[in-house]
């Protein structure tokens, strides 16, 4: 008898125990893996559907990611502890080994990644077009942004730069880090970073910066130096 009492209460502790782990998970029909607070994003997810971490990045630090509905269902363990939104996404990102996407800002921060899912990435078609959202200049790292000189003047189809979402008229601020003053010195660079798995560009378009990650070497757009405006 006592020996039955003994493993009644055992399983009573464990049942109190699994209630209270399993409640802020299941409580709202939702995970609680994402957290924002005071500009930084924390995430801890063990097995989480990507579709559901998404989700909740979105409810909770209003940042939309575009281009993963094709694996919302894929399992993710992943962990960030109080990281800029931005770098604690670019490492997920290198995680699901998505290497092609963009990140867009608001004068609040980051705001939405498009992600080029590599099917696509790999075909001459561009990507399809996210929902129109209306751009706002971040708040500048500088007092004020160096005046571009380099312009995109043509697109090659079926380039990583068309794969990517350069467009005409798009004018080039950085390439991998290095500011970018003349057409000359963009080719140089690129010639030099072509073993680089990725690199990062940043582009000017109707006056908001936006940066790209592309693969290292041959862009496919041709460009031309032009007057500050």
């Amino acid at each position: 008898m006592k020996l039955k009492n003994n493993i009644s209460m055992v399983l009573m502790i464990m049942a109190m125990c699994l209630h209270y782990w399993a409640a802020p998970i299941f409580a709202d029909g939702k995970s609680n893996t994402v957290r924002c607070a005071n500009g930084k994003l924390s995430i801890q997810a063990q097995n989480l559907p990507l579709g559901m971490m998404v989700e909740e990045i979105k409810d909770k630090c209003r940042v939309n990611i575009f281009g993963l509905d094709g694996r919302a269902k894929e399992p993710i363990s992943f962990t960030a502890i109080e990281e800029l939104p931005e770098n604690a996404l670019k490492r997920l990102l290198r995680q699901l080994d998505e290497d092609n996407y963009a990140l867009e800002y608001s004068r609040a921060g980051l705001n939405r990644v498009s992600v080029v899912p590599k099917a696509m990435a790999k075909g001459s078609s561009p990507p399809a077009a996210s929902p129109p959202f209306p751009f706002m200049p971040p708040p500048p790292p500088q007092p004020e942004v160096p005046p571009p000189v380099v312009s995109v003047i043509d697109i090659i189809p079926g380039s990583q730069g068309e794969s990517a979402g350069l467009q005409k008229g798009d004018v080039v601020l950085d390439y991998d880090g290095a500011k970018i003053s003349d057409s000359q010195q963009l080719i140089q660079e690129v010639k030099s970073k072509e073993s680089k798995p990725t690199v990062e560009v940043t582009v000017l378009r109707n006056n908001t910066p936006m940066t790209f990650v592309l693969k290292g070497g041959f862009i496919g757009v041709n460009i031309a130096n032009s007057n500050p405006k």
